[in-house]
């Protein structure tokens, strides 16, 4: 998946949460605390640890979609 469109997901998946992907491919996202990262997999890394009710959310709603 491209990095676009992962970003349209994240935005999608963490509506309380403020994602976006900036120049030189760091990734921030903002809500309760502010998260940078070097690259996608550590943003989600993150997210999992910070947000785990929003991340189980998540995983419900793509649960949904994908019955």
């Amino acid at each position: 998946m491209g990095d676009a469109l992962l970003l349209l997901f994240l935005q999608r998946l963490f509506p309380t949460w403020s994602i976006r992907l900036e120049r030189g491919g760091v990734w921030r996202a903002e809500g309760d605390v502010h998260i940078s990262a070097s690259s996608r997999e550590g943003l989600v890394g993150v997210l999992t640890a910070v947000d785990p009710d929003g991340v189980a959310e998540a995983v419900r709603v793509l649960e949904e979609v994908g019955r």
